[in-house]
């Protein structure tokens, strides 16, 4: 739609309006020719906008992500297997981003004197993360994870986080943020039947390129059983 051929426009529901590096969610009522008025869906005045200085309405969005299967097989002084899976997905607009994330790990070793098969690594994670940008690079985000680790005697981990982040750095294959971090622990233990709940608060937590998760880590989110 050729903007400079329309007068005013109004919308019945919102829409993501981009001026410069300005992104509103809002809806849109009629103004004076060349403009419309919007409302902040976050609250706020009425502002007024002149058609020439929108740049975007309702921007595409997509996602995005990867899918990893890993195997290691060993043989020799001694018999081992390794399995991992991984997902990772993001879908990024201009006002918003969405993360989801999981992996399943898997490994035993073989006595080669008994020829009994221990297992040594299992353990899995779920991740659902959302980011809402105030502006380009100052965001609010709110996480879960849920996970497991039978080799560390760990029946389920809950993990609840919120806070404030800032986006130093963001392109297709690199993001990096700062980000503080109110988190609350919730651990199931496989021998100890009561619950724990352990709030931790992370000060400080940097994230860059998405690097391998290590197979026999349980406590990369900063909970501890």
């Amino acid at each position: 739609m050729d903007l400079a051929k329309v007068k005013t426009f109004s919308t019945d529901e919102p829409i993501v309006i981009k001026t410069g590096d300005t992104t509103l969610s809002s809806k849109v009522t009629g103004g004076a020719d060349g403009t419309v008025q919007v409302v902040p869906v976050a609250g706020g005045s009425p502002q007024v906008i002149a058609l020439k200085d929108v740049a975007k309405i309702n921007p595409l969005v997509k996602w995005t992500g990867s899918f990893v299967a890993n195997a290691m097989i060993t043989t020799g002084n001694s018999e081992t297997e390794n399995f991992g899976v991984s997902l990772n997905a993001v879908r990024r607009s201009e006002i918003d981003r969405i993360t989801l994330a999981g992996a399943y790990y898997y490994g035993r070793q073989e006595d080669k004197d008994t020829g009994k098969k221990d297992t040594t690594i299992d353990n899995w994670f779920i991740l659902g993360k959302y980011d809402y940008f105030l502006t380009k690079q100052l965001y609010l985000y709110g996480s879960t994870r849920v996970e497991q680790d039978n080799i560390a005697d760990l029946d389920l981990r809950l993990t609840i986080s919120a806070g404030p982040g800032y986006q130093w750095y963001e392109t297709p294959t690199f993001n990096l943020s700062t980000e503080a971090v109110w988190r609350e622990c919730t651990s199931n233990s496989k021998t100890r039947a009561a619950t724990t709940t352990s709030p931790r608060g992370s000060p400080i937590t940097w994230t860059g390129r998405r690097t391998r998760r290590s197979s026999s880590s349980t406590t990369s989110n900063g909970c501890r059983t």
